[in-house]
């Protein structure tokens, strides 16, 4: 992906936020399990300038966890969650609370909830529902995502419907990644 900038000054300030120094993020790379400190990183700067300060932490730490769920949540927010580089680190991410924090899940849940708007709630329930189905059958954390999104118990009841366009959505990606590395 070949990225374009509008003016130098504009590449200027990208380059320095790629290396200027954040130490809630530094931090939050040495304590993984201080998950609260992931929200203060998303909040701490602004969203471009956290994306730049996450590709040169990705380059150190490509596998920790904090770095995944931060730059996943922050694609998020940017509205590039499609683009499979986002998806695919916060996917990373909730595969490792699965396996480290488990007992954390409902709390990282909802402080995710807290710092996502509505639509932003909406994509990432979606996903939840696509990579980690088995969250719906917990009821605790169902709970904790009805006190976000009400409705979500309804959404999720007649599972075969949303099953089915999660199905299609993966077949497509599927089918165009097929593509692109076919060319």
């Amino acid at each position: 992906m070949v990225t374009t900038f509008s003016s130098s000054e504009v590449f200027e300030e990208r380059i320095e936020s790629y290396f200027k120094t954040n130490n809630q993020l530094d931090m939050s790379i040495i304590d993984i399990s201080n998950y609260q400190q992931w929200f203060d990183v998303i909040n701490s700067d602004t969203l471009t300038s956290l994306k730049d300060q996450i590709a040169n932490k990705l380059t150190e730490f490509p596998n920790n966890l904090s770095v995944n769920f931060i730059s996943g949540i922050v694609y998020l927010k940017i509205d590039d969650f499609d683009n499979s580089y986002g998806r695919e680190k916060l996917k990373n991410a909730f595969q490792v609370i699965d396996e480290k924090l488990e007992r954390d899940l409902p709390e990282i849940l909802n402080l995710s909830f807290e710092n996502l708007s509505i639509s932003e709630r909406k994509v990432f329930i979606r996903f939840l529902f696509e990579f980690f189905p088995h969250y719906f059958n917990n009821s605790h954390l169902i709970d904790v995502m009805e006190k976000f999104e009400p409705n979500v118990k309804l959404k999720f009841d007649d599972r075969s419907d949303l099953l089915k366009e999660v199905n299609i959505l993966t077949s497509f990606r599927n089918q165009i990644s097929k593509l692109l590395i076919n060319q």
